[in-house]
């Protein structure tokens, strides 16, 4: 009996991992019409968070396949190329951007080109193809918009053209952040719904008990993949710096490498600023940062200012052109910065104040009349 047992738990061992794999397993099956070799076709996919060229076939009689497997959907795009030539692989136009997904995905044209082909067994990708069409309107309606008037500036507090295109670029945003939302609550067993719950939902300026309560709809196989985990790791990380919160202490080095701590500073307001030199709306916001920091600095303000750089001479350079007179840290990892990880900062500008004990009281404060602002906290 024992020795029954054990070699059938050996076995277990054996093919539960062999189980596990199939589950992630792809298949894609393609038909372009009839081309042939030297055409060759190609599949691109995000893997480890880098979307690169992973397989390669040669097109026979108008046929191809890959195979493989994906921890999870995953954004993918197949590309042909139809000679010899040395264009890059992504420079190609013949393509087909899509899902991968375990099973079978078929791709059929009549045409000698994989863009106009008809997919099956994608229920991932249709569903993405829906949300995009209803996207779409109001996608070319923003680009439009900003085509026409990025770079121009309002002639006067008249100018009632400039101010009325700035009231439907607004209103768009709302559109599209609204649209992906009920996408989201129609779709909750949809890894695509999840997807759009993401990037509508969790904005610089969402309530993460709102969010969670939101997200805890979804069911518990979209929840424990890897975007469901990182959806609910936001959540909570945000949680931590939400109004009412001690907000946690962290330490990171100053421009001559000097530790800087948060919990330095109790007794006094502190603005924490996410910012970063390339950042185009973070150096538009100094200005009046400096302003509020020139009228409110003292014994009980102070501002730490925690870059997303990755280049010291870069952070450098922006703090002394920009004449940014207070504290700045970084530990030079870009979007990776721990900081910024901690409290899941994925956009910046972006701030906390905080009060002489180390509660957050308000958050992304800014604007022309910052100072204003920052003056209705501090007393």
């Amino acid at each position: 009996m024992k020795t029954t047992t054990f070699k059938t738990l050996a076995l277990l061992a054996v093919f539960l991992p062999v189980v596990a794999r199939a589950q992630d397993q792809f298949t894609v099956i393609a038909k372009t019409g009839k081309l042939k070799s030297p055409a060759k076709a190609y599949l691109a996919y995000v893997k480890d968070n880098t979307f690169a060229v992973r397989d390669s076939a040669e097109i026979k009689k108008g046929s191809f396949r890959f195979e493989g497997s994906v921890p999870e959907p995953t954004p993918a795009v197949l590309i042909v190329r139809h000679d010899k030539s040395k264009t890059s692989v992504y420079d190609l136009k013949d393509r087909y951007s899509f899902y991968l997904e375990k099973g079978t995905i078929t791709f059929t044209s009549k045409e000698d080109s994989i863009r106009t082909a008809a997919i099956t067994g994608a229920p991932i990708t249709l569903d993405d193809q829906a949300l995009g069409a209803k996207l779409k309107p109001l996608t070319d309606a923003v680009q439009a918009m900003f085509k026409k008037w990025t770079g121009v500036k309002p002639t006067g507090p008249d100018d009632a053209a400039y101010y009325a295109a700035a009231d439907s670029m607004k209103n768009l945003r709302v559109l599209l952040k609204q649209t992906q939302l009920d996408f989201a609550a129609s779709h909750r067993h949809s890894f695509i719904g999840l997807i759009a719950f993401q990037r509508a939902a969790l904005d610089t300026k969402f309530d993460p008990v709102a969010a969670e309560a939101e997200f805890n709809l979804f069911p518990e196989h979209l929840r424990l993949t890897e975007t469901g985990k990182k959806t609910y790791e936001k959540i909570q990380n945000t949680k931590k710096s939400q109004v009412g919160v001690v907000l946690a202490d962290f330490t990171q080095n100053d421009v001559n490498d000097k530790p800087v701590k948060l919990s330095d500073f109790r007794g006094k307001y502190v603005l924490v600023d996410f910012w970063a030199s390339w950042c185009g709306p973070c150096r538009a916001e100094n200005p009046h940062v400096k302003e509020a920091y020139a009228k409110l600095k003292g014994a009980t303000f102070e501002i730490i200012g925690v870059s997303l750089d990755q280049s010291k001479p870069s952070w450098l350079h922006a703090i002394e052109k920009d004449g940014l007179p207070w504290v700045h840290v970084s530990d030079l990892k870009g979007w990776k910065n721990d900081v910024a990880m901690a409290f899941s900062i994925s956009s910046v500008p972006q701030n906390f104040l905080v009060d002489p004990n180390g509660v957050v009281i308000a958050r992304n404060l800014r604007g022309a009349d910052l100072y204003e602002q920052l003056k209705a906290f501090i007393k």
